[in-house]
């Protein structure tokens, strides 16, 4: 009987468990996902745990790669994540600066000749 059949909670679990969370994590990794230092995190913690503490199962090879992958990307991803951050920052300036603009707009309109901005 396989070990895994015997105590749920064998090694071989966990170390799938961890690699299959490492896996989900690493493959949401996308310059345009908001949370892309926290994906980052969770797959390098996950795939770490598999390489180390259960470095003789079935995964351990592929995480071990992955890590590789991840620490080779490291600056990269750093960079992207700075980069989604200025974007996120510089839309939500040019959200405001479009609202002044509206702001202003509808008080030179009501302001000349009794006009009336449209209500949505």
């Amino acid at each position: 009987m396989p070990d895994s059949k015997r105590n749920p909670e064998s090694a071989g679990d966990r170390a799938y468990a961890l690699y299959k969370a490492g896996m989900r994590a690493y493959a949401a990794i996308r310059p345009d996902v908001p949370d892309l230092e926290l994906l980052f995190a969770i797959s390098y913690e996950c795939f770490r745990a598999v390489a180390t503490e259960h470095a003789d199962s079935p995964w351990a090879a592929d995480a071990r790669d992955k890590l590789a992958a991840l620490e080779r990307r490291s600056r990269e991803y750093g960079r992207i994540a700075a980069g989604a951050g200025a974007w996120r920052r510089a839309g939500r300036e040019r959200g405001r600066e479009i609202e002044e603009i509206v702001r202003r707009t509808k008080e030179m309109i009501e302001g000349e000749g009794g006009l009336k901005w449209p209500e949505e």
